[in-house]
């Protein structure tokens, strides 16, 4: 293990501490933020059914929407597994269940059935699959496997993920990253179907895309939005065309001697979805700097640290902390509220 930063050590407590104050204040900070409702999805119940020893162990969603009140029958092929309405959990251990059964979640609303979920298949308890795991006697686990489309290249591999519900339908779908030399967002279906790919390009890095997924602007669909760059396409193949997207260079590759991007020209960008469709793209700020003002800023001049990016999403309002906390920290908050998103008048240093 390389030794830690004496920078890190000596700001590690301070910094974060300080972060943690700032991203309380930020929506306070932004323009209406203080009037505006709580945002709340619009999602199914979200039923889920695990084999397990016992039988059939199956869960579901509580909504914000539901009353006091409300109570649950549970559905076993279609006959009623429950004698009397489920009133203090949403989850029903069900000893005669098995693999090869579906279930479905009726609402109880004053003693009358008022909705019934389409019913799902039971996740299959599955064996231990490697010589390890073997060897240690580890007991099977129920999941779901979630085929996959061939990746981008053979150097590709899947990475970090989000999810959201894309296209409105009350179902979560899966954004992940592909990581590799030049990384590439892919949204799923919980069955396997792509939605799309965006291919980041070659001026971004898998651990520098800061990816969200939220529904930025309340239409009941969720947005996919990161760091982008000169040459990234969206999910229907185009190059970035919007803001200073629409006059760069998508043929240019940023030096990037220390594979750490050096130079500046980067964006955030919000893309539909649904279809993975460029909706804006903005200049990410701050900027780099030169290799003084990088050494200057986050303690080295080779973009190492200033490469670390991180993002959080504020009651609809993104907050991109960009570089770590070492040395400094600098977060600014992005409102995503109409388009194109603009940038509050609110950033920080932290040193």
């Amino acid at each position: 293990m390389k030794p830690v930063s004496k920078h890190c050590v000596a700001l590690r407590g301070t910094a974060l501490a300080a972060i943690a104050r700032l991203l309380m204040a930020v929506i306070a900070s932004c323009p209406a933020a203080a009037a505006e409702k709580r945002p709340m999805e619009f999602l199914d119940r979200g039923l889920v059914a695990l084999e397990v020893k016992e039988g059939v162990f199956v869960s579901w969603r509580m909504l914000g929407t539901d009353g006091s009140d409300v109570a649950f029958h549970l559905y076993r092929d279609g006959q009623q597994v429950t004698r009397q309405p489920i009133t203090a959990s949403t989850n029903f251990l069900d000893p005669k269940g098995s693999a090869s059964d579906r279930y479905a979640v009726e609402v109880v609303t004053n003693g009358k059935a008022s909705s019934r979920s389409k019913p799902v298949a039971v996740w299959p308890r599955q064996p231990p699959r490697t010589a390890e795991a073997v060897k240690r006697r580890v007991s099977g686990v129920s999941f779901l496997e979630i085929p996959l489309a061939p990746a981008p290249t053979a150097t590709h591999v899947p990475g970090d993920m989000s999810v959201g519900d894309l296209d409105g339908d009350g179902a979560y779908e899966l954004v992940f990253v592909w990581e590799g030399p030049e990384p590439w967002l892919e949204a799923v279906s919980l069955d396997g179907r792509q939605l799309w790919r965006i291919a980041c390009g070659p001026n971004t890095r898998f651990n520098g895309l800061a990816l969200l997924v939220f529904d930025f602007d309340g239409n009941g669909k969720a947005e996919v939005a990161c760091k982008t760059g000169p040459g990234t396409k969206d999910g229907l193949g185009n190059f970035l065309g919007q803001g200073p997207a629409a006059s760069d260079d998508d043929s240019v590759v940023l030096p990037n001697p220390s594979k750490h991007l050096v130079v500046d020209q980067a964006y955030i960008t919000i893309f539909e979805g649904a279809t993975g469709k460029e909706l804006t793209t903005i200049r990410y700020e701050p900027a780099l700097g030169t290799a003084a003002e990088m050494q200057a800023n986050w303690g080295d001049s080779h973009g190492y640290r200033a490469s670390s990016v991180k993002a959080a999403v504020l009651n609809r309002y993104s907050a991109f902390g960009p570089r770590p906390p070492c040395a400094c920290a600098m977060m600014r908050a992005c409102s995503s509220v109409g388009r194109p998103p603009a940038y509050c008048q609110w950033s920080r240093r932290i040193t």
